[in-house]
């Protein structure tokens, strides 16, 4: 769990950082995905569980969130990202486009026409995979969607 801990942290939290400089980034991301890569070699594939009060992998809390003092984290929840699949091979490319649409305020979307599932959906990441409800229906239980 450790080394899956060490690549979620800098991914979810680091690379969103306000004020962060472009070389501090791409150092960043290049050890989010060297960490990554290794770990996905050794033990296949990772499935984050999103939740409203962080991000879990298996029952462990991953990266613990507050919905009230972290908008953007509670934002991906309340758009209805609910797992994030990393498959071994994933390229650096595909993390840094991630954490781009994670570092997405969601308040710069047209909420008729974006939201941050439209923008996941927008990029090639064929080596990440998302769980997604539609959170706009009302009165049934949310239907999953990959």
């Amino acid at each position: 769990m450790t080394g899956v801990q060490t690549c979620a942290l800098p991914i979810f939290h680091e690379l969103r950082a306000p004020g962060l400089t472009p070389l501090r980034y791409e150092a960043l991301l290049s050890r989010a995905h060297e960490q990554l890569v290794a770990v996905l070699e050794a033990s296949g594939p990772i499935e984050a569980r999103i939740r409203v009060d962080g991000i879990y992998l298996g029952d462990e809390v991953a990266v613990a969130t507050d919905p009230e003092r972290d908008a953007q984290a509670f934002a991906i929840f309340q758009h209805g990202l609910r797992r994030v699949i990393f498959l071994p091979g994933v390229e650096r490319e595909e993390i840094g486009a991630l954490a781009k649409v994670l570092a997405t305020d969601p308040k710069s979307l047209d909420p008729r026409e974006d939201d941050l599932i439209t923008l996941l959906g927008a990029e090639e990441m064929v080596s990440l995979h998302f769980v997604v409800v539609e959170t706009f229906i009302e009165g049934e239980e949310d239907a999953e969607a990959e």
